[in-house]
């Protein structure tokens, strides 16, 4: 799910009963640089569900961003330009 705020723009998943893995296509953001930060499952999170993943990159529409779901897991990420007006 995408929702947009202004510039800022949220996003986030939720997983089943099974862990995936997806390749996430920015491509709804409008054109410029931003900041994306992702939070996600970490690699230990079927045995120890509180743990995550926290990763702060430069993003634009062009950007593919890999992420991996655990069973029951999911992802939240925050994009905000980076060079904000």
């Amino acid at each position: 799910m995408v929702k947009r705020s202004g510039k800022q723009f949220f996003v986030g998943g939720m997983n089943s009963s099974t862990s995936r893995a997806i390749q996430l296509k920015l491509e709804f953001l409008p054109e410029g640089k931003y900041e994306m930060l992702l939070w996600t499952d970490a690699k230990d999170a079927d045995i120890n569900p509180a743990q995550l993943l926290k990763v702060k990159r430069q993003v634009n529409r062009k950007s593919v961003i890999p992420i991996k779901m655990a069973i029951g897991g999911g992802f939240v990420m925050k994009i905000v330009p980076a060079d904000p007006d």
